[in-house]
């Protein structure tokens, strides 16, 4: 009795793990019946993934007045039934993940195992595909309206389940040999990547201190053509929002802050223009890494210009390297396709030609 469970629980295992993962099977190993039930499970088991993917876009879109209440509950509903599913998708990666392991030739103990499964590349995006869905918490029942909040800032997460319906696309023959490629040149790729990031985080510094300074120059030089004091334009800041009893005092508050109401009045006339300088300024470090980004990807959307002469000199540079820094995966990733393909053509070629030659000699037997 021992036997007979231990040996449905590792074929029940094996099935699961090629099912979850998606292998490749040998048909040759299972009977009509069985096979027809694997298809079946599988099918089944891919097409529930990719429905419950696609259902983190239909949070998007913005229903009219009439159905809104409906259209939250069904949302809810669904987002519900997301939130189970990938708890138990992850799971499940989680334990056939040693199985899967083993028949790439790699044999780790169960710790090693799920240790490696949780930093891997799937158990990272399965994760973050529960935390999108951590918001339908709140719909289960009462929260923390501050835990509510963070929750629903995780929902840009459903990135991830994206990543995931790409991953389900690998039963597709084209797919398959598009993420063979990926992986097989992974590390040229990761390195490609690191220099990128590298290269953004040092223009970015560059840059960021050199518009700084340059719209530092600047607005001084602006205030010293108008005559007007930089500490004239904190208080008029505050002025203009400020409403006073009477003339009196207002004229106290400004003679107390050793301002007139003439300063006030030039700064007035002047504050637009004075405030115009700083556009199209890279002002904060996100937007110098935005800046240096779109500048490295050759695209540039002109919501920033570098002003500084060594912004200048920097976004030049970062254009330049921008041209082979993108032409070297493009070209990896194109060369590699194309060898993966002429490949594949290959072997269906010799896979045809040893068909042919086997009956042929079976013809000549008879």
């Amino acid at each position: 009795m021992k036997i007979n469970l231990r040996q449905n629980y590792t074929y029940l295992h094996d099935q699961m793990t090629s099912i979850v993962w998606n292998e490749k099977i040998n048909k040759e190993n299972f009977n009509p019946i069985e096979y027809k039930f694997f298809r079946l499970f599988r099918n089944a088991y891919l097409i529930l993934v990719t429905i419950t993917c696609l259902l983190s876009l239909l949070t998007l879109f913005t229903p009219i007045q009439s159905i809104e209440r409906e259209w939250n509950i069904t949302i809810s509903i669904l987002q519900i039934f997301s939130f189970f599913f990938f708890i138990f998708d992850y799971v499940a990666h989680l334990i056939t993940y040693k199985k899967h392991l083993f028949r790439k030739d790699i044999d780790l103990t169960p710790h090693k195992s799920i240790l490696k499964y949780i930093f891997s590349f799937s158990g990272i995006i399965l994760l973050l595909c529960i935390l999108s869905s951590l918001d339908v918490i709140s719909r289960l029942g009462d929260i923390n309206p501050e835990v509510e909040k963070v929750f629903n800032q995780m929902k840009f997460l459903n990135l991830a389940r994206i990543v995931r319906f790409f991953a389900v696309l690998t039963i597709f023959s084209p797919f398959r040999t598009i993420f063979s490629v990926f992986k097989k040149q992974r590390k040229v790729l990761i390195n490609v990547l690191l220099i990128s990031l590298f290269l953004i985080v040092i223009f970015a510094l560059v840059i960021w201190n050199a518009e700084a300074t340059h719209l530092a120059e600047a607005q001084e030089k602006f205030l010293k053509e108008h005559s007007i004091q930089e500490r004239w334009i904190a208080v008029y800041n505050i002025f203009k929002n400020t409403t006073f009893e009477n003339e009196e005092l207002k004229n106290a508050w400004l003679s107390n802050r050793n301002v007139t109401n003439e300063n006030m009045a030039l700064v007035a006339q002047n504050i637009d223009s004075y405030n115009n300088l700083s556009n199209g300024y890279v002002l904060t470090f996100v937007d110098a890494l935005y800046f240096a980004s779109i500048t490295l990807t050759t695209i540039g959307y002109g919501d920033f210009l570098p002003h500084a002469n060594i912004s200048k000199i920097i976004v030049t540079i970062n254009s330049l390297l921008a041209l082979a820094i993108i032409a070297i995966p493009s070209g990896v990733i194109a060369s590699e396709f194309l060898a993966a393909t002429q490949e594949k053509v290959s072997s269906k070629k010799k896979s045809k030609e040893a068909k042919k030659e086997e009956i042929i000699k079976e013809v000549r037997h008879d």
